[in-house]
């Protein structure tokens, strides 16, 4: 795995149990991450992954934004409002720096801190990332006024389409689903057929732009 193939886009914010909020980099003017891209945390000694699953657009003081970032990455010296893009970052695995081993689906131990750097990691990370579907129980478990199943959708959109067979990755995915939802077939189903057939639910991008 490459490290240097990833790129920085924002700081974290604030540190909540399952998730992170996190703000992009005003210099950088990127477009938020789309809705259930994976996305990752430097944390020191861990890389922390999680999914975005909100964007919101408001204005803050300049001074606020000196806090998080460098001088180098700070906005140009101001007296008006800057406009600034807040993500949140649902909490999915972790994988230590040192090694280049495969990623860990489920809550780290350590925590990230305020001002961590988010990162986008590249095409192989993803892959290797999605070689596990234990991240869908994790999901799964989160309190019901989060968009699980829209997550759910987005995400394995996402890692099927970068997955070396996406057809089997699918079929995993719908047995894992199947066993965690055997309950609920009809979830299960609905889940599958937005994957596969259905148009995108809503776009972070779209959001962000009111």
């Amino acid at each position: 795995m490459k490290e240097e193939r990833s790129y920085r886009i924002g700081r974290v914010a604030e540190v909540e149990r399952h998730c992170v909020k996190a703000v992009l980099e005003h210099s950088l003017r990127l477009p938020p991450p789309p809705f259930g891209s994976l996305v990752k945390i430097d944390a020191g000694t861990f890389w922390i992954y999680g999914l975005v699953s909100d964007a919101s657009r408001r204005q803050v003081k300049p001074t606020m934004l000196g806090r998080l970032f460098t001088r180098a990455e700070r906005p140009a010296p101001s007296t008006v409002e800057e406009s600034t893009i807040d993500l949140q970052i649902l909490i999915v695995g972790y994988r230590e720096q040192q090694h280049r081993v495969i990623p860990v689906q489920g809550l780290p131990r350590e925590k990230p801190s305020r001002g961590d750097a988010v990162c986008m990691p590249d095409e192989e990370e993803i892959q290797l990332f999605a070689l596990d579907l234990e991240y869908v129980k994790l999901l799964l478990g989160l309190p019901g006024e989060l968009p699980v199943d829209q997550l759910l959708i987005a995400s394995l959109k996402r890692f099927s389409s970068v997955y070396p067979d996406p057809h089997s990755y699918m079929v995993r995915a719908g047995h894992e689903l199947t066993r965690l939802l055997r309950n609920d077939q009809q979830r299960v189903s609905s889940i599958l057929k937005y994957v596969t057939h259905g148009d995108q639910l809503f776009g972070m991008n779209e959001q962000t732009s009111r």
